[in-house]
């Protein structure tokens, strides 16, 4: 119920306002239980053994490295998996995030002559996030990596296996994370421990869900508002349910956009045909990627590439191709942004930030404060401008080499991460609250200091 004596006659209407202003987080606040957190779906004890790390457990994944054997020998090949189980609701990246995102990156310390080869992706999908699209996984992604042991790795010597992995795990707000791996591996033939029933099925999964060998050639015709990719029907299942493309670089395509599919009419199923919405960068990246084909029977993906495309203008199946030298230099040219058009893009995004309700109320009381000074000598207006911007400045340096440490030091911390803190958002909310009362005349703020400084000023005239 409303309390009625709370709105009395005559009141002005500011002491509503900021009653209902104090009180509101208050009522947001009150009625709402701790919130539950839900730890990653894992068996804890089903990967455990000589071939697998000790898990790295944080807010929001359960990461683990995983060896198929226990034991490679000298000249062969093993892989590891570095596997992600992820908080319900929350995703990781593929190579290619697409509107936003981090993929996972893992610096590997291996013994000379051991090497590791690069990440084999698993089939990502496409992940809303309000007006954008991202590419990722979600509930357990399993990076693939290949390592090679030279022949003349001396036979029964144990094989150490070290890695740091960085990752970026997001929902609504993105947080960085990392964790260290090690294991133990045997050169032993004969004394290698047998994989449990556990890890056999984890590395065969995580090989169907690997696009297929071979690159797919394929065509793509670009026009000023479209593009129209093509896929030979030799390439692809008897029945297709969806598909979608998943370009290997930002900018072929708008990742936000649908994607329009159908497929020609013939004895052989006919070719695939995808209309795509052209990205920022349509015109001078490579055209390669990942066809995600989903059927009945399972998700199959084929890496394609349509870098002999048609010009721009053409539609037909034969049309003149890009130059893959030129389109590699364009790609690198559209890569490089350069450090004048950096500063230049970083200047005209503060001052869009300047504007944002977070922002503005502050820089509103700034310039109050300077046009209180207008009476005073040009000296002193721009001895006090350089000192609050050096102010800013230093401040914002002392916060991010802050933020290095913290993340040297193994804490999971970013941009806005406090911004995850029910404490945090309540108290920034008050503050809101008492600047507003003071902008608004309700409430006069640094008294007690004019204070201070009156009484000092009489002290000396006395």
């Amino acid at each position: 119920m409303m309390c009625r004596s709370c709105l009395r006659p005559g009141a002005k209407p500011i002491s509503a306002l900021v009653l209902a202003s104090v009180l509101g987080p208050l009522a947001m606040a009150a009625p709402a239980a701790p919130e539950t957190r839900v730890e990653p779906a894992i068996d804890a004890g089903a990967f455990d053994g000589p071939a697998a790390s000790a898990p790295v457990i944080t807010d929001n994944v359960r990461a683990r490295l995983l060896a198929e054997r226990g034991g490679v020998e000298p000249g062969g090949t093993l892989d590891l998996a570095l596997v992600l189980d992820i908080r319900p609701r929350w995703h990781t990246y593929w190579r290619n995030p697409g509107d936003s995102g981090e993929p996972p990156r893992i610096d590997w310390t291996l013994p000379d002559g051991v090497t590791a080869g690069p990440i084999r992706w698993p089939l990502p999908a496409p992940i809303p996030v309000g007006p954008l699209v991202n590419y990722g996984y979600s509930d357990r992604a399993v990076h693939l990596v290949e390592i090679r042991v030279p022949a003349d790795w001396p036979a029964r010597e144990p094989l150490p296996v070290r890695a740091e992995a960085d990752w970026l795990v997001c929902e609504e707000a993105c947080i960085p994370e990392q964790g260290g791996f090690s294991l133990t591996l045997s050169t032993d033939p004969v004394g290698a421990a047998s994989p449990s029933a556990e890890v056999r099925r984890l590395f065969a999964d995580a090989r169907a869900e690997l696009p297929q060998a071979g690159l797919v050639a394929a065509s793509l015709a670009r026009g000023s508002d479209a593009l129209r990719l093509r896929v030979p029907a030799a390439a692809l299942p008897a029945s297709i349910d969806d598909a979608h493309f998943f370009p290997d670089a930002w900018g072929l395509v708008n990742h936000a956009a649908p994607q329009r599919w159908r497929r020609e009419a013939g004895a052989d199923g006919g070719d695939l045909l995808l209309a795509l919405t052209p990205g920022d960068a349509a015109g001078s990246v490579h055209a390669t990627g990942l066809l995600k084909v989903t059927s009945a029977d399972a998700a199959v993906g084929l890496r394609l590439d349509a870098t002999a495309a048609a010009a721009p203008g053409e539609t037909g199946p034969g049309a003149a191709s890009v130059s893959s030298a030129a389109s590699s230099a364009a790609s690198a040219g559209a890569q490089d942004l350069g450090l004048p058009l950096a500063l230049t893009f970083a200047l005209l995004g503060g001052l869009v930030l300047n504007l944002m309700p977070c922002v503005f109320p502050v820089l509103a009381i700034k310039a109050l404060g300077l046009a209180a000074q207008g009476g005073a000598r040009f000296s002193a207006r721009a001895l006090h401008g350089l000192a609050y911007a050096a102010g800013v400045i230093v401040f914002f340096l002392a916060l991010g080499l802050l933020l290095l440490a913290l993340r040297a030091g193994g804490a999971a911390v970013g941009w806005g991460f406090q911004l995850q803190s029910p404490l945090f958002v309540t108290l920034m909310a008050y503050l809101f609250v008492v600047l507003g009362m003071s902008l608004a005349g309700a409430l006069t703020l640094g008294t007690g200091l004019m204070g201070i400084g009156q009484g000092m000023d009489q002290g000396m005239g006395g």
